[in-house]
Protein backbone atom coordinates (compact mmCIF):
# COMPACT_ATOMS: atom_id res chain seq x y z
CA UNK A 1 0.00 0.00 0.00
CA UNK A 2 1.34 3.55 -0.81
CA UNK A 3 1.13 5.95 1.63
CA UNK A 4 -1.42 9.14 0.88
CA UNK A 5 -0.22 12.57 1.65
CA UNK A 6 -2.60 12.72 4.68
CA UNK A 7 -0.78 8.97 5.75
CA UNK A 8 2.50 10.92 5.17
CA UNK A 9 1.41 14.06 7.34
CA UNK A 10 0.13 12.48 10.10
CA UNK A 11 3.66 10.98 10.12
CA UNK A 12 5.26 13.88 10.31
CA UNK A 13 2.90 15.74 12.99
CA UNK A 14 3.77 12.05 15.10
CA UNK A 15 7.33 12.33 14.73
CA UNK A 16 7.13 16.08 15.70
CA UNK A 17 5.72 15.30 18.85
CA UNK A 18 1.65 16.42 18.20
CA UNK A 19 -0.36 14.26 20.32
CA UNK A 20 -2.53 11.35 18.12
CA UNK A 21 -5.75 13.44 19.36
CA UNK A 22 -4.52 16.32 17.84
CA UNK A 23 -3.07 14.93 14.76
CA UNK A 24 -6.64 13.02 14.01
CA UNK A 25 -8.21 16.25 14.68
CA UNK A 26 -6.00 18.58 12.54
CA UNK A 27 -6.39 15.64 9.75
CA UNK A 28 -10.55 15.19 9.54
CA UNK A 29 -9.95 11.96 10.74
CA UNK A 30 -11.35 9.77 13.79
CA UNK A 31 -8.46 8.66 16.48
CA UNK A 32 -9.67 5.04 15.71
CA UNK A 33 -8.18 5.69 11.74
CA UNK A 34 -5.01 7.07 13.04
CA UNK A 35 -4.80 4.05 15.34
CA UNK A 36 -4.98 1.61 12.51
CA UNK A 37 -2.64 3.86 9.88
CA UNK A 38 -0.14 3.41 12.69
CA UNK A 39 -0.43 -0.30 12.40
CA UNK A 40 0.95 -0.48 8.52
CA UNK A 41 4.59 -1.19 8.13
CA UNK A 42 4.85 1.77 5.61
CA UNK A 43 3.84 4.20 8.36
CA UNK A 44 5.84 3.58 10.67
CA UNK A 45 8.72 3.26 8.36
CA UNK A 46 8.28 5.96 7.12
CA UNK A 47 7.29 8.19 10.58
CA UNK A 48 10.54 6.43 12.00
CA UNK A 49 12.68 7.65 8.94
CA UNK A 50 11.96 11.31 9.44
CA UNK A 51 12.57 10.99 13.26
CA UNK A 52 16.58 9.47 11.96
CA UNK A 53 16.00 12.52 10.47
CA UNK A 54 15.05 15.27 12.79
CA UNK A 55 17.84 13.27 14.89
CA UNK A 56 20.77 13.50 12.72
CA UNK A 57 20.27 17.17 12.10
CA UNK A 58 20.08 17.94 15.87
CA UNK A 59 23.22 15.82 16.13
CA UNK A 60 25.10 17.83 13.28
CA UNK A 61 23.91 21.22 14.76
CA UNK A 62 24.89 20.20 18.68
CA UNK A 63 28.06 19.04 17.15
CA UNK A 64 28.91 21.98 15.52
CA UNK A 65 28.09 23.97 18.69
CA UNK A 66 30.78 21.69 20.64
CA UNK A 67 33.48 22.68 18.11
CA UNK A 68 32.83 26.73 18.87
CA UNK A 69 32.48 25.74 22.72
CA UNK A 70 35.71 24.15 22.59
CA UNK A 71 37.31 26.63 21.17
CA UNK A 72 36.01 29.29 23.51
CA UNK A 73 37.50 27.09 26.57
CA UNK A 74 41.25 27.15 24.62
CA UNK A 75 40.65 30.77 24.34
CA UNK A 76 39.56 31.32 27.84
CA UNK A 77 42.79 28.49 28.85
CA UNK A 78 44.94 30.75 26.77
CA UNK A 79 43.66 34.17 28.37
CA UNK A 80 41.75 33.94 30.84
CA UNK A 81 42.42 34.88 34.70
CA UNK A 82 43.72 31.83 36.68
CA UNK A 83 40.33 31.44 37.87
CA UNK A 84 38.64 31.62 34.47
CA UNK A 85 41.44 28.79 33.58
CA UNK A 86 40.91 26.55 36.50
CA UNK A 87 36.81 26.99 35.15
CA UNK A 88 37.64 26.20 31.89
CA UNK A 89 39.78 23.54 32.62
CA UNK A 90 37.20 21.29 34.88
CA UNK A 91 34.89 22.05 31.93
CA UNK A 92 37.33 20.35 29.49
CA UNK A 93 38.19 17.54 31.99
CA UNK A 94 34.70 16.82 33.25
CA UNK A 95 33.25 16.73 29.46
CA UNK A 96 36.12 14.30 28.77
CA UNK A 97 34.89 12.16 31.40
CA UNK A 98 38.33 12.57 33.87
CA UNK A 99 36.80 14.86 36.31
CA UNK A 100 33.85 15.20 38.53
CA UNK A 101 30.50 13.68 37.01
CA UNK A 102 30.26 14.16 33.40
CA UNK A 103 26.49 13.88 32.50
CA UNK A 104 26.81 13.77 28.85
CA UNK A 105 24.60 12.60 25.43
CA UNK A 106 27.65 10.78 23.98
CA UNK A 107 28.36 8.47 27.39
CA UNK A 108 24.96 7.58 27.35
CA UNK A 109 23.10 5.21 25.23
CA UNK A 110 22.53 6.88 21.99
CA UNK A 111 18.32 7.44 20.98
CA UNK A 112 17.30 4.00 19.24
CA UNK A 113 14.66 4.91 16.35
CA UNK A 114 12.89 2.21 15.27
CA UNK A 115 12.93 0.45 11.65
CA UNK A 116 12.59 2.87 8.55
CA UNK A 117 11.89 0.18 5.56
CA UNK A 118 8.68 -2.20 5.94
CA UNK A 119 10.64 -5.08 5.70
CA UNK A 120 12.56 -4.35 8.94
CA UNK A 121 8.99 -3.10 10.58
CA UNK A 122 7.83 -6.70 9.47
CA UNK A 123 10.94 -8.25 10.89
CA UNK A 124 10.51 -6.59 14.31
CA UNK A 125 6.68 -7.14 14.94
CA UNK A 126 7.33 -10.85 13.86
CA UNK A 127 9.90 -11.10 16.13
CA UNK A 128 7.68 -9.07 19.35
CA UNK A 129 4.92 -11.58 18.42
CA UNK A 130 2.89 -8.92 16.76
CA UNK A 131 -0.41 -10.35 15.28
CA UNK A 132 -0.61 -7.26 13.03
CA UNK A 133 2.23 -8.86 11.08
CA UNK A 134 0.32 -11.69 10.47
CA UNK A 135 -3.04 -10.03 8.79
CA UNK A 136 -2.48 -8.91 5.09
Amino acid sequence: MALSSKHMQAALLLASGMQSKDVAEQLGVTQATLCNWKHYEEFEAYKNAILREMFNKQFESLLRLNIAALETLKTLLDTGSENTKLQAAKITLSAAGFFGEANLPYQRTFLTIGPTTMSEVFEQRLEKGDPTCFSI
